[in-house]
């Protein structure tokens, strides 16, 4: 659709989704990947310098690899960026990094009913300066887009456990 409308929605949506996949972790945007070594890149203070998943929106925790699964574990990390400003990093002394995150997720099929819901009261938020006045709609409707993320804190506290690793399955 090419209505004002329409063009002002799609001006926001993905800043609005990604801020909201970022503001909780999301059952099912959650994600894990080995990371690969940034060969020849270094930074002052930190053994090993990782490539940033290209579809990471929020890192949440670093895993050692080959043990198990602790969430509870705080493993020191910092995200920088290349002197060019082009490239991210995540840097720590852990060698053989996963990185647990949030993933920028798209395709609104695999979006919780919660997620849903706060998508659309933190989208109505961002677009309600076009078509109301003052600023009252939009505190108003912001509000309640935190209410639901906290709600989802709630709710999704319970799916994210981690699931103990099987051993000897075969795929």
């Amino acid at each position: 659709e090419q209505s004002n409308e329409s063009r002002i929605v799609f001006q926001h949506y993905d800043a609005c989704r990604d801020e909201v996949l970022r503001s909780f972790e999301w059952p099912f945007a959650q994600a894990m990947a080995a990371l690969a070594v940034a060969s020849g890149v270094t930074f002052p203070g930190w053994t090993y310098a990782y490539a940033f998943p290209s579809n990471c929106i929020m890192p949440r925790r670093l895993l050692q690899d080959g043990e198990d699964l602790d969430l509870a574990a705080e493993v020191p990390y910092a995200l920088l960026t290349s002197a060019t400003g082009n490239v991210r990093y995540i840097c720590t002394d852990l060698e053989d990094a996963w990185l647990m995150y949030t993933a920028r997720v798209t395709d609104p099929s695999l979006f919780d009913p919660l997620f849903v819901t706060s998508l659309v009261y933190r989208l109505a938020a961002a677009i309600s300066p076009a078509f109301t006045d003052g600023d009252g709609k939009r505190r108003e409707l912001y509000q309640f887009y935190r209410g639901v993320v906290e709600q989802a804190k709630a709710q999704g506290a319970n799916e994210l456990r981690p699931v103990p690793k099987l051993t000897g399955y075969q795929d």
